[in-house]
């Protein structure tokens, strides 16, 4: 984060209603829909992701391409990891199987495909300009009246700042490109100080020529916007993040943000290839957190690592496809990095989207995903729903939380998070959340603050709950003499170890384990190194755990994972 900036309140709840007007008055704003990747490529036909051993020499790696007749089509940033054509009349199933078990390749994987959580198809809806999500006020919403006060609370997070100065972040947004042409995102473009437009030249050497704004993996330029076809989804995104505070269209969520745009999707999608170098190019780049509107694809180990080294607040949206990813894993929201936050989408009544997928412990929190109007290329204002519109709400929201308070951690700032969702509960989100609420700004800043006593408050009734473990649900290649950890919201002892089990899952044969506790963590250590390419359940039933008020977890955790070799 870099200087100071001073966030006049009074300015800024003057243009929300500003806006609303205008854009009530608006001559076309379209209403786009939102779908899932269903039907679509899920990976890159004829092409690899190889990860080698890590004592793997170059010459090594090159012995490997010989031998299985591989083609390098370039390094990538993930240590000791290529992207490879595999060899013409074998399929990308084949040339796994095959490669899988030579005994330099630490791991081979598809170049999966991930698409926008939200479809462009537009349609003739009626025109409405209110930021529900920022300011609900029950007003009509497509044609359904909300609920006052079922928003994140940006007004009262705006009056709670008052003349604060708050702390320039730059916020990634790893998706399509943006439009920083609109009249509501000029100014809000992040930039490279380092490097001279126009020169032809990579003047600060990180492997990037004239990467002024971001950068545009899909065709390896530093061109980050194509055309309102290809860009509308990350230039609405970037609108609800940070549209600027100046009388016309909308108002961002984060007055205090930089967009550093980074397209890796394209008109058909964005591979897991491309999507590792925006990655690691925020990483190394000075981006604070990342917002990421996108999923498809299967298990992505490679993915799942970068995601691991970049660090800081990872925002995902939980998916579109109406299901439990508890049970059904949805990536990049069901991986089990710590960094992770992943959005469900409520609408403007409080209930949770048709459209949105959940998870008692995959989905973290809530926030706004239907009917969302915000910026677009042309330039003008639409409508999107998904959850790709749920989580910049969620990326203000932390970006506002990082700019009042730069010194937190991205375990603190993920703490806050979820603790604001659970002062802001919603019936709907109940059992479908960690939280069981919606992203609350106001409350995330008095948290960051330090001005309200961090929950659970004195009387403490709120029962422990499982919010990841490792191994997670559905992960293959477990290490077989690895200890098992499931980590809590808060502190916890045992309570009943009778009510934690780990059995082989094709016969419950029972393993033996010993169990004990470090703060928030479950550690199970099996007492003998686990079997070999076995699949075993782990389940912590309700009252295995209690918390320092006594209150015993409500929920079953259950982990179905198979070990490697």
């Amino acid at each position: 984060m870099k200087g100071k900036r001073k966030l006049l309140i009074t300015s800024i709840i003057a243009a929300l209603f500003i806006s609303s007007s205008l854009i009530a008055g608006a001559s076309e704003i379209r209403s786009l829909q939102a779908s899932d990747s269903s039907g679509k490529p899920q990976y890159v036909e004829g092409e690899l992701i190889v990860t080698y051993s890590d004592t793997t020499s170059v010459f090594d790696k090159v012995k490997v391409r010989e031998k299985h007749a591989l083609t390098i089509v370039e390094e990538l940033p993930l240590k000791n990891t290529e992207l490879i054509k595999v060899p013409k009349g074998l399929t990308v199933a084949q040339a796994k199987a095959k490669i899988a078990f030579d005994p330099m390749v630490k791991n081979v994987q598809p170049n999966y495909l991930y698409y926008p959580a939200t479809d462009v198809n537009p349609s003739d809806d009626t025109h409405y300009g209110l930021l529900w999500g920022l300011n609900n006020t029950g007003q009509p919403i497509g044609g359904v009246t909300g609920v006052a006060d079922v928003d994140i609370d940006a007004p009262e997070a705006w009056e709670y700042l008052g003349t604060k100065s708050l702390d320039e972040v730059i916020v990634a947004v790893i998706d399509t490109g943006v439009d920083f042409s609109h009249p509501d995102l000029q100014g809000k473009m992040w930039k490279n100080q380092d490097e001279t437009p126009g020169d032809g030249i990579d003047n600060d050497g990180n492997g990037y020529i004239d990467d002024i704004n971001g950068w545009n993996f899909v065709s390896n330029t530093a061109n980050v916007f194509v055309g309102v076809k290809e860009d509308g989804h990350a230039t609405h995104v970037s609108g609800t993040i940070a549209a600027s505070d100046n009388t016309v269209g909308v108002i961002g969520i984060a007055p205090n943000v930089k967009i550093m745009s980074l397209k890796f999707l394209g008109a058909e999608g964005g591979t897991t290839a491309d999507a590792i170098e925006a990655i690691y190019y925020a990483r190394n780049n000075g981006a604070d957190l990342s917002n990421n509107s996108w999923g498809g694809g299967s298990y992505d180990e490679a993915l799942r690592t970068a995601i691991n080294d970049f660090a800081k607040p990872f925002i995902v949206a939980a998916g579109n496809s109406k299901r439990n990813i508890d049970r059904i894993a949805s990536y990049p929201a069901s991986y089990d990095c710590a960094n992770i936050i992943s959005v469900a989408a409520v609408d403007n009544k409080g209930a949770l989207a048709s459209f949105s997928n959940y998870g008692l412990t995959r989905v973290d929190v809530g926030a706004p995903g239907v009917n969302i109007v915000s910026t677009y290329p042309d330039p003008q204002y639409v409508y999107m729903s998904g959850t790709s519109m749920a989580a910049p709400h969620v990326t203000g929201v932390t970006a506002l939380v990082m700019g009042v308070s730069s010194g937190l951690n991205t375990s603190e700032v993920k703490d806050i998070i979820l603790k604001s969702a659970l002062a802001n509960p919603l019936l709907s989100l109940a059992g479908k959340t960690v939280t069981g609420g919606m992203v609350n700004a106001r409350k995330a800043l008095e948290l960051a603050g330090g001005t309200i006593d961090d929950p659970p408050p004195a009387g403490d009734t709120a029962a422990p709950y499982a919010i990841s473990s490792v191994p997670s649900d559905g992960a293959k290649n477990f290490k077989k003499a690895n200890n098992l950890v499931v980590t809590f919201s808060e502190g916890i002892n045992i309570n009943d170890s009778g009510a934690i089990s780990l059995k082989v899952t094709s016969s419950s044969a029972t393993v033996d384990i010993t169990q004990s506790t470090e703060a928030a963590k479950l550690v199970i250590d099996p007492v003998a190194v686990l079997l070999p390419y076995t699949k075993y359940t782990l389940t912590v039933s309700s009252g295995a755990v209690k918390d320092s008020a006594g209150n015993t977890n409500a929920a079953t955790w259950t982990v179905t994972f198979t070990t490697g070799k």
